[in-house]
């Protein structure tokens, strides 16, 4: 099981899937949109992630050594692109797998055959208070508001 998210980067569309069985987290796969970027870089980071994985390296390490690397391409166009929220294909997949433990820690999903959206806004309106889904852009908390999942501290929404 797992998900698929599409983000935007600087080359065009970067496809993400993450996908889980009962051990975890256990492979990656990525997919260029048709605007080009570097689909050799992306997939090589996705194979390497998947055998980390395989191999027992903690999710967390791997998220800690993706998340914040900068590609020029990317900040240039995120310049003028507010739709670019991340800072390179490695930082976009480690936020797509950080986005998974965060769906897997609230709700313990079992089966995602609907889209990645509509599984936070469903989470997000059946959540207690105590439990709280964290913004794949910034990590604060995200909020249900006009039928819409949004972050209230930096604007990220998944209906944009």
């Amino acid at each position: 099981m797992g998900i698929t998210e599409k983000v935007r980067v600087g080359c065009g569309n970067l496809y993400i899937t993450v996908n889980y069985d009962d051990n975890g987290i256990c492979e990656v796969f990525t997919n260029v949109g048709k605007a080009g970027g570097c689909p050799s870089q992306s997939e090589a980071t996705a194979r390497l992630i998947s055998i980390a994985l395989r191999s027992g390296m903690d999710v967390k390490e791997i998220i800690e050594q993706l998340k914040g690397i900068r590609c020029h391409s990317t900040l240039r166009q995120r310049a003028n692109n507010k739709d670019i929220k991340v800072l390179s294909c490695p930082d976009a997949i480690a936020r797509t797998i950080e986005t998974l433990i965060d769906i897997k820690k609230v709700g313990g999903i079992k089966d995602l055959n609907i889209k990645p959206a509509e599984e936070i806004e469903d989470l997000i309106a059946n959540t207690s208070n105590k439990t709280k889904i964290k913004c794949p852009e910034c990590g604060n908390e995200i909020t249900h508001q006009d039928g819409c999942v949004i972050c209230p501290s930096c604007g990220y929404s998944k209906c944009s």
